[in-house]
């Protein structure tokens, strides 16, 4: 998939910014605080329907004004052209594909695949399991649609389900009352675990090689996908008898305390936990091996080039790191990138741009 031409209005810190862009390498090139970042929130927008790093529509709004705009033009292999818009205005967001109003958002997710690398993503590998989670669930939902449907299912689901274990608690409820919950969410919460272990599977060989490349250091590192409970994820029966199993506590905690929203993955480098052991250039190289087995996992399944989103990639990289990321970015589609300077010359296809304060200039 190819981004033409990207238009953002009243956005961030841009207030009108149409831009024509290039199949290749796209950089944009400025000090901190200028806008390279905001250009790649909006790009993300265009294939997510939401921000990386904003909770909010609101919190896009450049200061001043009520709403904005994110419109975009791309095309695919076939040379079929389409467009996206986004528009926010005072509390509401209306998302068109071709001049169609798309009533469930969830719909696009996948149109435009996008692949994203930014500084925060560190906390893959060095956070929380929410956050490895939360890659996990980005990934899928793109690539499955009937993933997306489970996983925002199951979500629902689980905040009823935490509320009924409250009211039992509280006497308000009867423990029967669970045992349709649990089949829903053993239904829904059980395709989510085991599509996350398949990926997780298939991409552990893929990914050893990958961090080799960039870091180019005969090391060992393995990824595992870590169930809250083991029985969760093989069969819906597992999940219902899991459920049981922690019945008690549940009712204590008032909280549902098996399924995919408790699980974790986990890197081990030479052995060892890399959220507590890895360097953070080690880390960061983790992170870059991951971005790109997932672009290539997006593209086999959309059967088509996602989009790359790099920003900052360079920061915190050795001088041999970063030929290990540019050589990655040569069988790259169309990617995007910024940094403070550039790192050697850009190739033949590829474009550089300016950032200061809000304007784009070409170099």
């Amino acid at each position: 998939m190819i981004l033409q031409r990207l238009q953002l209005t009243h956005f961030r810190n841009f207030d009108h910014l149409e831009i024509q862009l290039e199949p290749g390498k796209n950089y944009f090139i400025g000090e901190n605080g200028q806008g390279k970042t905001n250009l790649l929130e909006g790009i993300y927008c265009l294939g997510l329907i939401k921000s990386f790093r904003a909770s909010s529509d609101q919190e896009l709004v450049q200061k001043g004004f009520s709403g904005y705009q994110i419109v975009g033009d791309i095309y695919n292999e076939l040379a079929v052209q389409h467009k996206i818009a986004i528009v926010y205005n005072q509390g509401r967001k209306a998302v068109s594909f071709d001049g169609k109003k798309i009533a469930r958002h969830a719909t696009l997710v996948g149109q435009l695949p996008i692949v994203l690398f930014n500084p925060e993503d560190h906390r893959i590998t060095s956070g929380s399991p929410s956050e490895r989670r939360r890659f996990l669930d980005i990934i899928l939902s793109q690539s499955h649609k009937s993933y997306l449907a489970s996983l925002q299912e199951f979500q629902k689901i689980l905040k009823h389900r935490n509320r009924l274990l409250a009211n039992i608690r509280d006497g308000i409820s009867e423990q029967s009352e669970l045992e349709v919950w649990d089949w829903n969410l053993a239904k829904s919460g059980q395709k989510i675990m085991a599509m996350r272990k398949q990926f997780v599977d298939n991409i552990r060989e893929p990914l050893q090689s990958k961090y080799a490349h960039i870091a180019a250091a005969d090391a060992d590192l393995k990824i595992d996908y870590v169930p809250s409970d083991d029985r969760c994820v093989a069969h819906i029966d597992g999940f219902l008898e899991a459920l049981k199993a922690h019945r008690q506590t549940e009712l204590v905690r008032q909280q549902t305390l098996v399924g995919p929203h408790r699980d974790d993955v986990v890197f081990y480098l030479n052995g060892m936990d890399a959220r507590r052991h890895a360097s953070r250039g080690e880390q960061k190289s983790i992170l870059l091996a991951l971005k790109f087995i997932e672009y290539e996992y997006l593209k086999r399944s959309s059967e088509t080039r996602p989009l790359l989103l790099l920003d900052d990639i360079y920061s915190e990289l050795d001088e041999q790191r970063q030929l290990g990321v540019v050589e990655q970015l040569t069988e790259i589609g169309q990617s995007f990138i910024t940094a403070t300077h550039l790192t050697g010359m850009p190739g033949d296809g590829s474009a550089v741009f300016k950032v200061v304060q809000g304007t784009l200039q070409r170099l």
